[in-house]
This record gives structure tokens, C-alpha cells and sequence, in this order.
């Protein structure tokens, strides 16, 4: 003889069924557990942003229902923790630890899960480890540069990983752009460039990673250079008798040719403890100045005169010497 009895159990948990069976001579226990659980279904894990490396990561999961789970969580053959699993509100995390990863790049986190009414369920989602922009140096072999000369931006860092940096040198030509995986000390790349007219150009810098970002400016001061100057001065400084000095004259000239050195400055040591200094500025004529006639004349009979006035002697090379025209313009 047999028989069914059949009942509804509304909430998932382990019931203890109990049977008695009795007549006026005997009685019978009978005692059983029974698990009653929810299916598992709508199980997911939210993907995560890239972690930066060394960081540890709590990583989102839920389901739509499940009781009574049995999860297992693995990064790189490693078992991970789980944290914070509420089974009523379905939601739970995989906490991602630095030993579980020893390097940058793609890894996979998978998560089984199961209990006695389910298969086992399995979510796996990409996840990337990535460097920081760490210990950034941007060295500049020079930042004055002649016009038409070559510039080199020198980057370097102690790591970085998956980043593109752009420069763009403000001079209207197309900004440079170079996409690197990874990059470790002691290795570095760099930006070369040429300028072709005078100015100061605020050179703009960026990197960009999915986890950091850096912009900076760095000036670069491109110029004209210093050439076809010249200097004429008096060759001999004559000083009267009780007179306080002798004055001599000095002509600082730029003779063309060229550009126009660019924010140029001179500085001239005299040799008796006193210096001059100061900048060299493009001559403004006006525009309805006449030519002038560089042709120094001598009035013959007054250097005669002005000789027979002299009181002291003078050789006749000295003479003509000091009443040479200092320049010829």
C-alpha cells in the first residue's frame, strides 16, 4: 500500500518533516529534512571600469533569485572573496585583490554558482589592470631655439599603460598623436619639431589613459639669432689737460643681410671696472626721410690751422688718427 501527501512550501529554507504513524499497538516516527530553494536565475556581474594596478577592486553582482548559493570567484587561478551577498536583494561583490594579478592587461573574472535546485551558472567578464601615469618627466634639450632649428621633447616614466599622448605645438601644424600599450623606466619616446618664425609658442601637452589623464604647457622661445653685427669705436681716447676723462665713442650696428635678431641684447666690459648694457631695437625712419650722404668731407685748411694751434706735440700718424671720422654713416 502507498499513498502521497503533497504540500506548498512558500519560502526557501530547510524544513524538518516529521511522520508519525500509530495503532492502539504501536507508533512509528519518521524524520527527514527537506531543502526547499529558490531557483537561480538572472545572474550577472556589472562590468567594471580598468583597475589601476596594485588597487583592489569590489566588483557588482546580482541575480533575480537564488537561495542558498554556493559561489566560487576566480582571477588568474586564484580564488577571490566574496563580500556583502544578500540573497534577498540579490546583489553581492567579488572583491579583486593585488595577488591575484601580477601584471597589466586583460584578465577574466569568472563566478560559478549554484545550489541543489540549479546547474551551475557561470559569469565571466574582462577585466583590465593598468598602469597610472607614474613618475612623469618631460625633459626639453633646449628652450630657445634659432629659427628653422629642431626642438626634442623627451617623455619618460616609471610606467604607464594603454595611453595615447598628443602634443600639439601651436603653430598651426597638425597635432602629433602616439598610442603606446606600455611603457616602463627606462624607456622613452620622443617629439621632434621645427620652427620657422619667431615667437613664443605655449607647446601643449596631454596623456590619456583609461584611468588618468595629465596636460601641461611648456614655452618654447624660438628667435632670430645674433649675426651680422658690427662695432666700430675710436681707436685712440685722447684726454686734455685737466679734463675729467676722454670719451669714446662706440657704434653698435646691424648690417642686414639678415632677419633682425630677435629680443636681442648686448653688454659691453670697458676695462676699468664699468659695464653697459642694453637691447638691440630696429631703426624707425620716417618715411619721407631723404637719403642721406654717407661721404665724409675734410676741410684741408682748417685741419692746417687747428695743427698750427696745438701746443704739444703730436706725430703726424696721431694727428690724423684722432680727426678721422669715427664712422662712415
Amino acid at each position: 500500500m502507498e499513498g502521497f501527501i503533497s504540500h506548498l512550501y512558500l519560502t526557501p529554507d530547510f524544513y524538518t518533516f516529521m511522520l508519525i504513524a500509530e495503532n492502539d499497538v504501536s507508533t512509528m516516527n519518521i524524520t527527514f529534512i527537506i531543502p526547499v530553494q529558490d531557483l537561480i536565475t538572472g545572474f550577472l556581474i556589472l562590468p567594471t571600469s580598468p583597475i589601476p594596478f596594485y588597487n583592489t577592486r569590489n566588483v557588482y553582482m546580482s541575480l533575480v533569485s537564488g537561495s542558498h548559493l554556493e559561489i566560487t570567484a576566480v582571477l588568474n587561478s586564484s580564488i577571490l572573496n566574496i563580500t556583502s551577498f544578500d540573497e534577498t536583494a540579490g546583489t553581492g561583490y567579488v572583491v579583486i585583490v593585488p595577488g591575484s594579478y601580477n601584471m597589466t592587461g586583460s584578465h577574466f573574472l569568472e563566478v560559478n554558482m549554484t545550489n541543489l535546485v540549479s546547474p551551475i551558472v557561470t559569469y565571466s567578464i574582462e577585466v583590465w589592470i593598468d598602469y597610472l601615469i607614474t613618475s612623469l618627466s618631460i625633459d626639453i634639450d633646449r628652450s630657445y631655439i634659432p629659427v628653422g632649428d629642431q626642438v626634442t621633447f623627451v617623455i619618460g616614466m616609471y610606467w604607464c599603460s594603454r595611453f595615447t599622448s598628443y602634443i600639439d605645438f601651436m603653430d598651426s601644424t597638425t597635432t602629433q598623436s602616439f598610442y603606446y600599450d606600455v611603457l616602463l623606466d627606462p624607456e622613452t619616446f620622443n617629439y621632434t619639431h621645427s620652427y620657422y618664425s619667431p615667437g613664443v609658442y605655449p607647446v601643449n601637452f596631454t596623456i590619456q589613459s583609461p584611468i588618468d589623464y595629465h596636460n601641461s604647457q611648456h614655452d618654447i622661445y624660438v628667435q632670430y639669432g645674433v649675426k651680422n653685427v658690427d662695432v666700430k669705436w675710436t681707436q685712440l681716447v685722447r684726454i686734455e689737460p685737466g679734463a675729467s676723462g676722454g670719451k669714446a665713442n662706440i657704434w653698435l650696428r646691424f648690417m642686414g643681410g639678415v632677419p633682425m635678431p630677435t629680443m636681442a641684447s648686448y653688454f659691453i666690459d670697458f676695462d676699468d671696472n664699468s659695464t653697459s648694457t642694453g637691447s638691440f631695437e630696429e631703426p624707425i625712419l620716417p618715411s619721407n626721410t631723404a637719403p642721406v650722404d654717407t661721404t665724409i668731407g675734410i676741410d684741408c685748411e682748417k685741419v692746417i690751422q687747428l695743427c698750427k694751434q696745438t701746443t704739444y706735440n703730436v706725430n703726424s700718424t696721431a694727428a690724423g688718427t684722432a680727426i678721422k671720422p669715427l664712422a662712415s654713416g
